[in-house]
Order: structure tokens, then C-alpha cells, then sequence
């Protein structure tokens, strides 16, 4: 009580609130903050390259002095150490600045402001790809100048006075944005539009097709409708200064391919934006029609050396306890009963009977961490089932209980009934995510010693794809797909000569594989735990050493030049899915639903 202390405002007063204070001044620059009196130096979360976060690193420790710590910003990626000096040494001007007024100051009293709107947008925004910033007013115009060539000279001489023969905003359409801006709904050219509702924890941004009539069905009609509204959508973001979860509500459609041009548009004018933005989607529920009803979308999150699709957030948890509030369920079935989202809600909630499913396996810090609270709720379940014995292995030593083995099945009709892809040579098929211990990289070396007929289609995508497609670039055997719909990955699948499956590691149950038998096409595979156990050690496979390309490659050369063998692999292969087809698994499940009600 009664000490001088020096305080920040971090946030205005609102609704009956006071503003927010903080004893951690941070000063704003164009590259860095600067934190007086902390003495460290901190790099944004979003520069993700690690090379990069060491150079910053280092030039702003040898810059830095004791007593004083730097933040260093997004902008800050590949400037020089000059630059970031001059950026440095404006912000000590600036904190100098304060410690003099502090001296000459009674209490209470504003030591320093920061820079007005317009000086604000030159140091947030003015980057080195602009060519000009015009200005109404010349004295603002001088001022602009004055700054730039205080904080950024190479910016100076690209401030102009505008002269046109109407007013800046008229000419340009400005006063219109600004207005539109403020609008709920927003108008689309094709005559559909958004309406931006934001929310206490969210803003939505809901996609209508309105008047757009043009094209001659649905599908069409919502593509082209969700293609414009991507791209304003995207646009509207960036003008209203709008960040946080934004959920945008895009008109459904059936086709893989219109989603992923629609989320690839939607990225892309995403990534215009100087504020880093990650695009999550699409919905992967299914449509209203089907009697099915989606309580919330998955998140891709890594998890056991991949990625895993889970349901995290508030939103999902309160619809799932409205859902057993309203709903008197006659039995719940809990995939993966303990993954963080709705099943572990209804673990901790649910009165209705509850069979779970686990497929996690190769242990986990999560149920070792927890354990006694775990195996609490694991029991509250009736009848537990695990997809392969290393996930029945991992729940039974990390919870306890009794597991009983249901493997996952395959759509054996669907998938005989399929059109094969047509082809144009000996092909190979691989499908999955492009990150090491899925193997590609191994089929990719394997591909250097087959023959120049030899197709290899590769679907899917990941944190490997760029790096993989470099180092065969110029291979035009080749052929890179990205995600496809399920339609035609059993289409490819069932065309191509050979399906390969070269994982390394993490692979606890191999349905990949029976995928590739249901469709009757030969299978060449890495002999792993989990494949092995589906291929009965090579009886419906052809198993090689893992990582091992010219294995690899000989395997499938063997299968591709012997006939004989390719229609032995077929027909074995065709009885193995049988006895793993969904038809048995949805009886085995009916079944263990009815000895729990």
C-alpha cells in the first residue's frame, strides 16, 4: 500500500467491468515486443520451423541486455539481424521514454499511448510485398512517412498522398465495406449468401444457396454455391478482424472431391492473412437422411504415432448430455470408450446399459497416469470388446478386466460388386497416411528397381507428402491422388495389380489388408505383428521384412511375372475377408447388445 507501480492496460473496460491490468509491460513493435525487466526471449508459437526459431533465437540473445526480455513476432520470419536491431533499439527509445516520464509525473498518470489506427496498420501491416500506401491527408501522409523512416525506411518513399478526383473511400468503394461489415447477412454475386452470427464462444458463419439456380442439380448447385462462399467467407474474416473457434456452415454435398476443392479454396485466401489460420474439415457425420444423428465433428489429433479423429470440445459434450437426457437409450455402444469427447461423457453420465469398444494398443501415459480413476469408469461399462489382442493386451494391463477379440470387418460385397479402375499397365495401389511408419518412403525406394511399366497410384496425404513427392519428382510412373472417396479407393483397389501395405510399425490389427483381399487383389505387406496375424504368417499374403525396399520390390515383381501365384494370393485372400466381413461383425455386435439389455 501507497507504492508506485507502473501498470499496462491489457484490456478495455466492458459490460459493467473494470479494465484488465498487468505489472508485465509489453511494448509492441513491428518484429518484436519488448518486455522490460524479465530477461528472456521468447520466439511466437507460430513460427514452426525450428531452424528459423534458432537464428531469431540467437541474434536476439547476442541483442538482448540483462534486465530485459523480447518477444519475438510472426513478422519477424527471415528479416535480418539489421532489421531487427533497428526494431530493438526503437522500442528501448520507446521504454526510456516512460522510465523519463515516470520521474516527472504525478500519480495517477498516463505514461504512455499507443500509436494511432493509422501508425498501427503501417507497423502491423505494411509489409515487404505492398507497393504503395495512399493516404487523404497530407499532413497524415507526413506523419506515415516520419515513421516509416524511423521504424521501417524501405517503406518511406511508398506513402502517397491520394489525388484522385473523388474522396478516397467513394473512389475506392471503402464507406461500402466498412458498412457491409457491420451487416449480419452478406450477398454473394451468385445470389446465395452468409450470415455472421458471433457468438460467446464462437463465430458461425452460415452458407445459403438463396437464389443460385444455375446448374442442373443439387450437387452442383451447393459446390458452386460453397466455392464463392469460401472465398468471401474467408475474405469477411480478415475485415471484420474476427478470430478464435470460427465455425463456417458450408451447404452439404455427396462428393470427396467438391469438399476438398471447397476446404483447398478455403485455405488458400485463409493464408492471405497475416494471422496464421488452420482449417479443420469437413463435417464428417453423416447426412440428416441416413437416421443417424451427429453429435459433434472430430479434430484430427495426433495420437499413437498418427493421427486420430476426437471430439474435444464444450459444444459436443453439452449436446451429448442433452442427448441422454432426452433419449431413453436401450443400450450405448462407447468406441474407444476413454478417448477425451462424448463417450467419456456418457461413461461418467450415462444409465443405460454400455458395450465398448478399444482399439488403442503399444501402451499409453494417459491410462498410465490415471489409472485408478480409469479403471473406475472402465467398469462402468457391461460388456467391453477389443479390435485386435495387442489392444486387448493394452486394456487389460492398463485397466484390468476381461476383453473379448472382435476384429474389425469389411464391406466384402460392396466391395466385389465394385467397377474395377481401369489401368494401363501393371499397377500398385497404396493408401494411407504419408508419414513414416506407414512406409511409403520404403515403397518409394522399392519402385527404383521395378520396370518402367510398372504403375504405383498413391492416395491419402500428410506431414511427408511434399518431401516424398520431391524425391520422385520426374517419375511419371508415379501417380499422386490425394484423399479420394470411398467410392474410388475401392474402385483403385480392385483395378490395381497389386495392393501394397508397407508399414513399419503401430499397425495393431491389419483391416488395411483384408480391404485389398475383399476386392480380390493380391496382397504385398510388411511382415508387422498386426499384418501377420490377418495374412496367417503368408498364407493370404505376401509378407516381407519391414523397411526392407528390396524385399519390397522383389515381392511384387514375384506377384506381378507369376500368374499362378497372384490367383493363389486371390482366392486365398477372398476367403480370409469373408471371415471378417461386416455382415458377421454386425451380428456379433447385435448379439452382445442383447445380452446387456
Amino acid at each position: 500500500e501507497g507504492e508506485q507501480v507502473i501498470v499496462q492496460v491489457t484490456k478495455d473496460a466492458l459490460e459493467g467491468k473494470g479494465v484488465q491490468l498487468s505489472r508485465r509491460i509489453a511494448l509492441p513493435g513491428r518484429y518484436l515486443v519488448y518486455a522490460p525487466r524479465q530477461d528472456r526471449v521468447m520466439v511466437s508459437r507460430q513460427i514452426e520451423d525450428e531452424g528459423e526459431r534458432d537464428r531469431l533465437t540467437e541474434i536476439m540473445t547476442k541483442l538482448s541486455s540483462p534486465d530485459e526480455g523480447f518477444i519475438v513476432r510472426t513478422a519477424a520470419v527471415g528479416v535480418s539481424s539489421e532489421e531487427l536491431e533497428l526494431d530493438c533499439n526503437e522500442l528501448r527509445q520507446m521504454w526510456h521514454g516512460i522510465e523519463g516520464s515516470l520521474s516527472s509525473s504525478k500519480v495517477p498518470s498516463c505514461l504512455h499511448e499507443d500509436l494511432d489506427p493509422m501508425l498501427r496498420v503501417l507497423r502491423d501491416h505494411a509489409l515487404d510485398n505492398i507497393s504503395s500506401v495512399h493516404v487523404d491527408d497530407a499532413k497524415a501522409a507526413t506523419k506515415a512517412r516520419e515513421f516509416c523512416e524511423r521504424v521501417m525506411p524501405g517503406m518511406a518513399d511508398r506513402v502517397k498522398v491520394h489525388t484522385g478526383p473523388e474522396e478516397m473511400f467513394e473512389q475506392y468503394g471503402i464507406e461500402e465495406e466498412v458498412s457491409r461489415a457491420g451487416e449480419q447477412r452478406v450477398e454473394l454475386i451468385s445470389g446465395g449468401s452468409l450470415v455472421i452470427e458471433t457468438l460467446e464462444a464462437l463465430t458461425a458463419i452460415d452458407v445459403n444457396s438463396g437464389r443460385f439456380d444455375n446448374a442442373g442439380d443439387h450437387e452442383q448447385i451447393a459446390f458452386l454455391t460453397n466455392c464463392e462462399a469460401a472465398q468471401e467467407a474467408a475474405r469477411q474474416i480478415r475485415l471484420r478482424n474476427i478470430s478464435g473457434l470460427i465455425v463456417v456452415d458450408f451447404i452439404h454435398m455427396e462428393e470427396t472431391k467438391h469438399w476438398n476443392e471447397v476446404i483447398e479454396t478455403f485455405e488458400k485466401v485463409c493464408a492471405r492473412d497475416r494471422n496464421p489460420t488452420r482449417v479443420l474439415g469437413p463435417c464428417d457425420g453423416p447426412p440428416p437422411d441416413t437416421g443417424v444423428t451427429p453429435l459433434g465433428d472430430s479434430l484430427p489429433t495426433a495420437a499413437n504415432g498418427s493421427i486420430a479423429p476426437i471430439a474435444p470440445d464444450v459444444s459436443c459434450a453439452l449436446r451429448t448430455i442433452r442427448a441422454l437426457r432426452d433419449e431413453d437409450f436401450d443400450v450405448l455402444h462407447l468406441h474407444e470408450p476413454l478417448a477425451p469427447g462424448p463417450t467419456t461423457t456418457a461413461l461418467f453420465l450415462a444409465q443405460s446399459p454400455m458395450v465398448g469398444t478399444f482399439h488403442a494398443a503399444g501402451g499409453s501415459l494417459a491410462y498410465d497416469l490415471l489409472n485408478r480413476p480409469v479403471r473406475w469408469l472402465s467398469r462402468r461399462m457391461d460388456r467391453v470388446f477389443a479390435v485386435s489382442d495387442d489392444a486387448a493386451t493394452m486394456a487389460r494391463e492398463s485397466l484390468g478386466g476381461d476383453y473379448e477379440v472382435l476384429f474389425n470387418g469389411v464391406e466384402v460385397q460392396r466391395s466385389r460388386e465394385a467397377t474395377p479402375w481401369p489401368t494401363d499397365g501393371p499397377t500398385i495401389f497404396f493408401i494411407g497416411r504419408h508419414e513414416p511408419r506407414k512406409g511409403l518412403a520404403v515403397l518409394l525406394d522399392a519402385m527404383a528397381g521395378l520396370g518402367s511399366d510398372v504403375r504405383l497410384w498413391v492416395a491419402g496425404d500428410g506431414p511427408q507428402t511434399e518431401e516424398l513427392r520431391a524425391r520422385v519428382a520426374g517419375d511419371v510412373r508415379v501417380q499422386w491422388l490425394g484423399r479420394i472417396s470411398d467410392e474410388e479407393r475401392t474402385a483403385r483397389i480392385r483395378g490395381a495389380d497389386v495392393f501394397c501395405a508397407p508399414s513399419l510399425r503401430g499397425e495393431s490389427f491389419g483391416v488395411v489388408l483384408l480391404e485389398g483381399m475383399a476386392c480380390d487383389t493380391p496382397v504385398v505387406a510388411s511382415e508387422i505383428p498386426g499384418y501377420a496375424k490377418v495374412a496367417r504368417g503368408g498364407s493370404d499374403a505376401l509378407l516381407v521384412p519391414p523397411g526392407d525396399a528390396a524385399a519390397l520390390g522383389a515381392a511384387i515383381t514375384k506377384v506381378l511375372a507369376d500368374p499362378v501365384l497372384a490367383d493363389r494370393l486371390v482366392v486365398a485372400g477372398r476367403e480370409r475377408a469373408e471371415e471378417f466381413s461386416m455382415r458377421r461383425l454386425a451380428n456379433r455386435y447385435l448379439e452382445a447388445y442383447s445380452s446387456v439389455i
